[in-house]
């Protein structure tokens, strides 16, 4: 009889164990963040330093933003960076996403010193942009650059270095990885039994396999004309740092 109550005391104790574990919540883990976020904050964190530069902001302010924009999506960030193949790159941009919180405690010297050091960052990667073929790679540096760049550029500016040599590096760096990213787009006949139009199909294909697609109709009997393909070339490098490097240049240029 008490080995039978001892067993019966165990079961219950594991059935109320059970419901415990199963009705117990977890704290919700944080939103992931989208394609579109990190593209936002890093075109606002270059937005933000063309404006300080251009004197339509002052530097409190432009680094308010630029910390603000780097900060939201920070998380998804050093994930990218985390993926770089490169140990001395992903070292120093980690190590300038991590200190740039606090570039308003440094004193004059180290200021300067987090300056440079950005700074070498980015032309560490520029070179690894301009030298490498394997996309997946450049895909993840365009991230790095882009994350460290505006960084750089403020650090720079609050710290009295000139900045113009590294915006025209940010702009080889980008102009090279959109080029080298931009993806394959073929224009594809469909069977149609119209004797007037003709069905064609745009895809443009990324590096990854990702693909854009987009329907038009044309003039059958005639010559293909020259198809637009930027609506099926942005479908097909969302989430890439192909769209990163175009946000960066439009602004590098404003």
């Amino acid at each position: 009889m008490q080995i039978r109550m001892s067993r019966l005391w165990r079961l219950g104790a594991a059935i109320v164990a059970s419901i415990t574990v199963a009705t117990t919540v977890s704290p919700p883990s944080a939103a992931a963040v989208t394609p579109s976020q990190v593209l936002s904050a890093i075109s606002t964190a270059y937005e933000a330093y063309e404006k300080q530069f251009g004197g339509e902001m002052d530097i409190e302010e432009s680094t308010t933003q630029i910390l603000n924009a780097i900060g939201s999506v920070e998380t998804s960030l050093i994930g990218h960076i985390d993926l770089l193949s490169s140990a001395t790159i992903r070292a120093c941009a980690r190590s300038a996403v991590i200190n740039v919180a606090d570039i308003r405690l440094m004193t004059k010297d180290s200021l300067q010193f987090f300056a440079m050091a950005a700074t070498d960052c980015v032309t560490k990667a520029d070179a690894y942009i301009t030298a490498t073929t394997h996309k997946p790679a450049l895909n993840e540096m365009g991230f790095a650059v882009n994350t460290v760049g505006p960084i750089a550029l403020l650090a720079r500016s609050k710290a009295g270095l000139t900045t113009p040599v590294l915006e025209k590096t940010l702009t080889h760096a980008n102009n090279t990885l959109v080029k080298k990213l931009n993806p394959s787009c073929s224009a594809i006949p469909q069977p149609s039994d119209s004797p007037a139009s003709l069905e064609v199909k745009l895809v443009c294909t990324a590096f990854n396999g990702k693909q854009g697609v987009r329907y038009v109709f044309v003039q059958r009997n005639r010559p293909l004309p020259v198809f637009d393909y930027t609506i099926p070339r942005t479908q097909a490098m969302v989430g890439a740092s192909h769209p990163v490097g175009l946000a960066a240049l439009a602004e590098l240029a404003a």
